[in-house]
């Protein structure tokens, strides 16, 4: 067990060095890479901020609300994201793409891409509406919420505003817009729950966020002179957009349905109750899911320039990222199996205890999402994309058909149970493809230290 301890911190200690050249290390010291650094330090404070402060309030509100009204609002949350993908098709990557190769052309693209999400936005609260409607027409409560979240899609677009920013290495200004939303509306969410206020006071918090979204980046965007009467709409860029969105569609929409038809099935087949339960387990369970995307994202870009070295060295650093994503998934997933109850009573109350069970089997589905978030980038590198929409398609059709036969048997067990294994289910994928079987073995290698 010491031998194995000695291995894991010589890992972690050494992943700096073989992943962070000299030569990187030398270009900090530059004033452009000083530049782009405070650049990117703006989004990972806020991310932190929004990290710490968002759990402390979901907490707080969870205990008001208790299992059945947060039940509500999480049965709608879910129910409305399985079509969000529609209110945008996809064009916001499109829109920051076409705004980096033509910053010239900045009032005709977020013309044309405001206009295009509006339409689809609209279509989608109508769609949303409409089902929800059949789908809870016993219960009116939660038809209601759900339509109050979904408005909150009419009010996205004007937040393409940030691509404009982004686009010009601002991201400062998204940074203080995301902090100065995120405070604002916690303190509103408090100021509700000291005044005893309802269930649609909760579900409007959810509508005013992209309100506000949009207010704080009109008003940068006034400030260094831009202006939203000089926007216009293309419809040759339009049907570009559109067209560049449709094949982001497949992926998109499996990996909507995966995320969301568990709690929707639950609210369907249980109760919202249940919902409650499920989704304060899920919350409590994914609190460390940053973390892997962080170590990834920032050890990638080295990682991909050793690949032009040489293989020999892509490898090496990819064992030695897996090393590290590994055994900070099996840290975090075992301190939540064995301290689950522990954080439920201190955290959530004594009436949440009944969810201690289910959550010691989903925390180890932390170990698939930190896998996957590194398979997926190597995927991309190698561009297997279609391995990768594969994959995305066997978890999410997985996820659905488990979930119709499960919960009707074993309730929240069954949303658990279907949710690890399709979790798991697309990693093993990889091995029925000749180009990605040998990939297992580098996985496996950077399980045991083996580099």
């Amino acid at each position: 067990m010491l031998a194995l301890f000695n291995n894991f911190k010589s890992s972690f200690s050494g992943a700096t060095t073989l992943l962070i050249p000299e030569s990187i290390m030398i270009k900090i010291r530059t004033e452009g890479f000083q530049k782009y650094f405070q650049n990117t330090g703006w989004p990972l404070v806020a991310q932190i901020i929004n990290i710490i402060v968002t759990f402390f309030v979901s907490t707080y509100t969870i205990r008001y609300l208790g299992p059945g009204l947060f039940g509500t609002i999480s049965f709608s949350l879910s129910f409305m994201g399985m079509f969000s993908f529609f209110g945008s098709l996809i064009v916001d990557g499109i829109i920051y793409r076409e705004m980096i190769k033509t910053p010239d052309a900045s009032n005709k693209i977020l013309g044309t891409g405001f206009f295009v999400k509006l339409f689809c936005s609209i279509l989608t609260v109508a769609l949303v509406s409409l089902i929800v409607s059949f789908v809870q027409k016993g219960d009116p409560t939660a038809i209601m919420v759900t339509i109050i979240i979904a408005l909150s899609l009419i009010f996205q677009p004007i937040s393409i505003i940030s691509f404009y920013f982004q686009s010009r290495a601002m991201n400062k200004i998204g940074s203080i817009v995301s902090i100065s939303v995120l405070l604002l509306l916690s303190g509103i969410k408090i100021y509700f729950i000291i005044n005893g206020f309802g269930l649609y006071w909760f579900a409007l918090i959810f509508l005013l966020e992209p309100v506000f979204y949009g207010l704080g980046y009109l008003f940068f965007y006034y400030k260094f002179k831009g202006r939203v009467s000089n926007w216009f709409f293309d419809i040759e860029l339009a049907k570009q957009m559109i067209g560049d969105s449709w094949p982001l569609l497949i992926s998109i929409i499996f990996a909507s349905i995966s995320g969301r038809i568990d709690q929707v099935f639950l609210g369907k087949i249980v109760d919202t109750h249940s919902v409650g339960l499920y989704a304060t387990m899920v919350k409590l369970s994914e609190a460390w899911f940053f973390l892997p995307g962080i170590i990834a994202g920032s050890l990638f870009p080295a990682i991909m320039n050793a690949k032009a070295v040489s293989e020999d060295l892509f490898k090496k650093r990819l064992i030695k990222l897996y090393s590290l994503i590994i055994w900070v998934a099996i840290s975090a997933t075992l301190t939540l199996f064995f301290l689950s109850s522990f954080f439920i009573n201190l955290l959530f109350g004594s009436e949440f205890l009944v969810i201690v069970g289910p959550m010691k089997i989903y925390v180890f589905c932390g170990i698939a999402v930190a896998l996957s978030m590194v398979i997926n980038q190597w995927l991309l590198i190698e561009n297997l994309t279609k391995i990768a929409l594969f994959c995305s398609i066997v978890g999410g059709v997985s996820n659905v058909i488990l979930n119709l036969y499960l919960i009707p048997h074993y309730g929240i067990i069954g949303a658990v149970t279907a949710s690890l294994i399709s979790y798991f289910l697309p990693i093993f994928t990889i091995l029925f493809f000749k180009k990605t079987r040998g990939h297992w073995l580098i996985i496996l290698n950077g399980l045991i230290f083996k580099y």
